[in-house]
């Protein structure tokens, strides 16, 4: 009797060969519709995955921990922390502080130190020392946050550019459940709804999905899957909704803190109202974080509005910027904050306040400088920042502005 072996054999590589034509077939069409529908040319999709601003936006804060002082910090600030114990005599030390536009910034300083050489030319106290630029901000950093930084650190300082302002102001929606003056992430660290019910639960779960989504790609167990036009047109419609999903729970989790502590007299304040009382402890912070580091500290100090899209006629937007970094619900709110920013950054001023508005430095860039849409800047937007912030701190040094710096404590 003959072996059946063969015809399974046959059929077997049949069924292969069917399958194998099948996925061509779907990797053509769906080829097809990134390129003509969704407007992507690349071949290889791994800069989507790794650049998602989705992601960042959901996985910021997992490296972060509880601190007694700081509110909360970042594997940067303890590396910062570490950098600054080993720093002496011999080193100028510029330290950033600020929330995620300001970490950015620091980063981008780090890299390109350059950007600071013109600095030795008019702060006496620099010369030849050594530059250390370290970074002090954290993501959803606001005062008195960047206050106590300073304090923390400033006997280790010789310049401290402080870049802040956004994240002062936005009435996040948990904010009212808190005293204002309290940290963002607040419920994150120090929760008091117990256990917090499911929702917790269900936004771990789909983050964990969301993760796993964007890093298959970019694995070695799946090589080649970054190049499947198949799996980013499934990727690129679904991530949208687990990001929605995971939204969605923590606003229902942040809806039962309300209802456990927030009291009927905060339920009726405006988000106009409370971005008033934010801005007031802005400026209040602002004012002795100046107070402390260059009056009473001799430290060089300055304070800098950072830029923002939504403030209508700051910037002309280019393509990219309409479609990534603008989201049209949060426009008018957004511009109508940063215009009281505005005006509260020229009351410090007069005050006698180092602070500079940097809200118009974009005014005539017509390339992309925005990369999300929140605020965060991509490396053209933050060489233009750092001009911006270098070119005005030679101008007050070179003018006599601040008085000289000594350094205590060192």
């Amino acid at each position: 009797m003959q072996s059946p072996t063969p015809v399974r054999g046959s059929i077997l590589g049949k069924l292969s060969l069917c399958l194998l034509i099948l996925l061509l077939v779907l990797e053509l069409i769906s080829k097809g519709i990134v390129y003509f529908v969704i407007g992507v040319e690349d071949s290889n999709y791994a800069d989507h995955y790794i650049n998602d601003p989705n992601l960042r936006m959901l996985t910021w804060t997992e490296d972060y921990t509880a601190h007694p002082y700081f509110g909360y910090e970042s594997p940067t600030t303890r590396a910062s922390e570490h950098l600054l114990s080993e720093a002496g005599t011999g080193d100028f030390v510029i330290g950033i502080l600020g929330g995620s536009v300001a970490g950015g910034f620091a980063e981008y300083l780090i890299r390109n130190p350059r950007h600071v050489e013109s600095l030795r030319n008019v702060i006496p106290t620099f010369g030849d020392k050594t530059l250390r630029i370290v970074n002090l901000a954290n993501g959803g950093y606001k005062q008195p946050q960047q206050f106590f930084v300073a304090a923390f650190f400033m006997d280790k300082l010789d310049l401290v550019i402080n870049i802040d302002g956004f994240n002062d102001a936005t009435p996040a929606h948990l904010l009212p459940v808190y005293p204002l003056e309290f940290p963002t992430l607040s419920a994150q660290f120090y929760g008091r709804t117990s256990p917090g019910g499911v929702y917790p639960t269900i936004g771990r779960s789909v983050r964990w999905i969301y993760k796993n989504m964007n890093n298959a790609p970019l694995s070695w167990k799946f090589p080649g899957l970054s190049w499947s036009s198949a799996y980013f047109l499934g990727w690129y419609y679904m991530h949208d909704l687990l990001y929605r999903a995971v939204k969605v729970s923590e606003s229902a989790y942040y809806a039962k803190e309300f209802a456990v502590h927030q009291s009927e007299a905060l339920r009726k304040t405006s988000s106009k109202e409370i971005t008033e009382k934010l801005i007031a402890i802005w400026k209040k912070y602002t004012i002795l974080e100046d107070d402390l580091l260059r009056k009473r500290g001799g430290k060089l100090v300055y304070f800098f509005l950072q830029p923002n899209q939504y403030l209508k006629d700051s910037k002309p937007l280019s393509e990219q910027e309409q479609r990534l970094a603008i989201d049209p619900l949060r426009l008018e709110g957004t511009h109508e904050m940063m215009t009281l920013l505005k005006a509260a950054a020229q009351d410090l001023h007069h005050s006698g306040v180092p602070s500079v508005d940097l809200t118009g430095i974009f005014a005539s860039t017509k390339e992309t400088v925005y990369k999300d849409n929140c605020c965060h800047l991509n490396g053209l937007g933050n060489q233009i920042m750092a001009d911006a912030i270098v070119s005005n701190v030679v101008a007050r040094q070179s003018a006599g502005a601040l008085p000289s710096l000594h350094r205590s404590g060192r």
